[in-house]
């Protein structure tokens, strides 16, 4: 990911064609991402603020981008659904640890968001956001992408009862919007990145397309966005 990845599977057996699948549709964007980019409610007084991310093709770097701009003493929690294949993802957190200032770890059942730790979904199941405010791991519902952002943002839009902004970056599909516009209804300030800065402008186009993003900023942006919004 470091080296300009767009994305990750692990090897197939003989005769799973998702990789093949993977292939052909990256092969699809590469006239497109093969240039280098630049890169830079009810409000309840006992959460932190909590800022919720999804991404996919291309969202290592965006997340980068973004998460780099956070300072040490950040006063919000983050949470990030990233679709990358479950054996990477402890690789991908431990490299991500290293990009930024914020601690990061990976979201385990039972877990809480905390002000200045960034969490990010662990397993090839769906990270939910319980009733009490804990996160967990389920396996329905059975969708193509897993963990799905959607699901997740759609848990949290129903159970966190404090401030949020809600992002969705960079991706293949559409993966995102449906619980993104979930968050904007809920009350919440809600972000797509922009078609310029997208490896792939999928999932926010299908967001603004529902009109599910408050603003729509270039990556560089959104931290700042994130942090004017939470002041």
């Amino acid at each position: 990911m470091g080296y300009g990845a767009l994305d990750a599977i692990n090897t197939p057996i003989f005769g799973d064609d998702g990789l093949l699948n993977k292939i052909a549709a990256i092969a699809r964007l590469i006239g497109k991402s093969s240039h280098r980019r630049s890169l830079p409610v009810h409000h309840s007084k006992s959460l932190p603020p909590l800022i919720v991310i999804g991404a996919s093709t291309g969202g290592p770097q965006a997340l980068t981008t973004i998460l780099s701009q956070f300072p040490q003493d950040f006063p919000a929690a983050v949470i990030v659904v990233q679709h990358i294949d479950a054996q990477f993802v402890q690789g991908f957190a431990a490299w991500l640890n290293e990009q930024i200032p914020l601690p990061v770890q990976l979201a385990i059942a039972a877990s809480t968001p905390q002000p200045a730790k960034v969490l990010i979904a662990g397993t090839n199941l769906h990270l939910v956001m319980r009733p009490d405010l804990t996160l967990g791991y389920d396996k329905e519902p059975l969708l193509s992408y897993r963990p799905s952002v959607d699901v997740f943002f759609n848990s949290v839009a129903k159970n966190w009862t404090g401030k949020g902004v809600g992002t969705l970056l960079t991706g293949m599909g559409g993966d995102g919007a449906q619980g993104l516009k979930q968050l904007r209804e809920a009350g919440w300030h809600t972000i797509a990145q922009d078609l310029k800065t997208c490896v792939v402008y999928g999932m926010p186009k299908v967001a603004v397309e529902l009109k599910a993003a408050v603003e729509v900023l270039p990556v560089e942006a959104i931290a700042p966005a994130c942090i004017k919004f939470l002041s």
